[in-house]
């Protein structure tokens, strides 16, 4: 069995659980998005989570500027970080990325990268860290002709939802990716301000 196996198998399911695919892609690592609110984004790939180096990841991804511009105020309230101290067994996953596209990860050496459980993130260096992000004083600082370009603010808050393997039962896969998303369905609507 393929990387690319699981990965359209996945696939399948994801459409399934969130009623479609806005945005996949292969490489480096295959993933896949259903938009819920401009660029607050349900996302599933086949990768590392939680200290599984190959899995089955599902939750929130939020990476576009203009939606952290909306939504910056919001993460700035007390509501979010109580939001984010209620998320059992959710993995937060920060990086700064280069606006400019690059096509291998941009998680090594260039900006920030934190992955922690979410109820330990330790929020008031984070808004620094956004805030710098935002206003463009943190740029990318890895090697090569990025160098001093500015990055964009990405979050993921995910769930290991099955092992890397098509020998599963999808249906297990698909409750544990409903579960992830009830689970998130507060913080969704928080940032969201109630519009979906």
């Amino acid at each position: 069995m393929s990387y690319r196996d699981i990965d359209v198998w996945y696939s399948r399911i994801f459409r399934r659980v969130v009623t479609g695919i806005d945005d996949q892609s292969d490489l480096p690592v295959p993933w896949f998005t259903h938009n819920i609110w401009r660029d607050l984004q349900w996302t599933g790939y086949v990768g590392q989570c939680q200290d599984i180096q190959e899995c089955l990841s599902f939750g929130l991804n939020l990476e576009k500027t203009k939606t952290w511009l909306i939504v910056s105020p919001r993460v700035a309230d007390p509501r979010f970080q109580a939001l984010l101290s209620s998320l059992e067994n959710i993995e937060w996953r920060w990086h700064g990325r280069p606006i400019q596209h690059m096509n291998k990860p941009a998680f090594d050496g260039g900006g920030p990268y934190d992955v922690r459980p979410a109820d330990e993130v330790n929020i008031e260096e984070w808004l620094r860290d956004l805030g710098d992000i935002i206003e463009g004083r943190r740029t990318w600082s890895g090697p090569g002709k990025l160098h001093g370009k500015l990055i964009r603010p990405h979050l993921q808050l995910m769930r290991r939802v099955g092992a890397a393997s098509t020998d599963q039962d999808a249906n297990d896969v698909e409750e544990n990716m409903r579960r992830v998303m009830s689970d998130l369905r507060p913080m969704v609507s928080y940032l969201t301000g109630g519009r979906r």
